[in-house]
């Protein structure tokens, strides 16, 4: 359990500052307004209540499923190559186009056949060729 619990933190702190560093980039960049919005839209999604702040249990819950996500053959253990995505600036924004098109969590278990639908979609949005 402990171990799990580690995963976790050791993701979400990986995600927090991916997360900052696309926002230190934006900002950089003379885009405080998209970093701005960007910070939003994490609390949003964060925000279960929606009382406008993440509480712990908040967090921890939208980690765990960052978790699953990133967990493809279901293991329940993130090995390195699963982590990998997270080194993208647009995972977040992928991972919630993801979402918004129906992809669920479920179907990104590898199979036999192949990626899964999730992970096909991932890439492809990783790469730029998802709009």
């Amino acid at each position: 359990m402990r171990g799990s619990r580690n995963i976790v933190a050791l993701t979400g702190i990986s995600l927090v500052v991916g997360m900052m560093s696309s926002t230190a980039l934006a900002a950089s960049k003379g885009t405080q307004a998209e970093a701005l919005a960007d910070v939003r839209q994490i609390v949003r999604m964060m925000d279960r209540d929606q009382n406008g702040a993440v509480s712990k249990d908040e967090f921890i819950q939208y980690m765990s499923q960052i978790f699953d996500r990133l967990d493809v053959n279901a293991n329940r253990q993130l090995e390195a190559g699963e982590l990998r995505p997270l080194t993208s600036s647009n995972w977040l924004k992928c991972d919630t186009l993801a979402t918004q098109r129906g992809v669920e969590v479920n179907e990104r278990r590898s199979t036999d056949t192949g990626p899964s639908p999730w992970r096909q979609f991932m890439t492809a949005c990783l790469a730029g060729k998802v709009r």
